[in-house]
């Protein structure tokens, strides 16, 4: 997928290169640039997210030692754990 919307953005970045062939169509070009710039940016913030999840599946789920020392935040993540699986 980001491979896709990289090659995506440099077709779009290409298109606007083209100066007086692309003029008519600028708006609609520079409006799918911002689109894309946005997707990429809330793609990067999922990952972000996914792996500090990771992180957390292993510290809440998987530490017996944790889930005795903070029994409610335990309680709390496997609550929103469970919403998501």
């Amino acid at each position: 997928m980001m491979e896709i919307l990289d090659a995506n953005s440099l077709d779009l970045m290409g298109m606007k290169a083209q100066g007086k062939y692309v003029e008519y169509f600028i708006t609609t070009v520079e409006d799918w640039r911002d689109k894309l710039g946005r997707v990429d940016i809330v793609v990067n913030e999922w990952l972000k997210v996914q792996k500090n999840w990771r992180i957390l599946v292993n510290i809440f789920v998987g530490s017996e030692d944790i889930r005795q020392q903070l029994p409610e935040d335990t309680k709390v993540f496997e609550t929103v754990h469970g919403e998501f699986t």
